[in-house]
This record gives C-alpha cells, structure tokens and sequence, in this order.
C-alpha cells in the first residue's frame, strides 16, 4: 500500500466514523433566573463613584478593571462593575 493509498484510506476512514467526525457543541454557561440575586435592587448605584459607597463589598463581589476572580456561576451572588473611572457601571448576577 502506498503512502498516498493510506492516506485515502485514513482519511475515508475517519469520516466515515461518527465519533471522530463529530464535535461535541461547547457548553454554554447557564442563564441566570430573571434578577436571581436582586441586582435591580442595587440599580441606584450605576453611575456612582466606587469610593463614595462605603463598604461597597458588603453588597457582592466588586470587579475592578483588571481585577482577577474565579469564574464560577452562582446565580444569588451579585457582580458590581467599576469601570476605568472609578464609576459603578453595572450589577448583574452570577
């Protein structure tokens, strides 16, 4: 069998394979219920400068711009954004 041969073969081979040809789709992260943390409750905030809501940690997880955290879904947990000014841009959950 030539080189050429096995490639054909091989390669008929493993379309013909449904394992081999098929990818699995990515999984998606879940959708979080509508306001499952009550992040609407904290909406006066957007637009605030960080530093002027005192013990802003106290309300969720603060994220800074370059900030490291782990990526992990909880749905009750809320997600403060500030953004390169200092200014609270937004809150969602997860």
């Amino acid at each position: 069998m030539t080189i050429f041969s096995k490639i054909v073969f091989f390669s008929a081979l493993a379309a013909a394979n449904p394992v081999m040809a098929h990818k699995a789709p990515a999984p998606q992260p879940p959708t979080p219920a509508a306001d499952s943390c009550a992040s609407d409750a904290l909406a006066y905030l957007i637009g605030i400068p960080a530093a002027n809501v005192p013990n802003l940690e106290s309300f969720g997880r603060v994220w800074f711009p370059g900030s490291a955290g782990t990526m992990d879904f909880q749905p009750q947990r809320r997600n403060i954004y500030v953004d390169e000014n200092g200014t609270i841009s937004r809150i969602t959950c997860g």
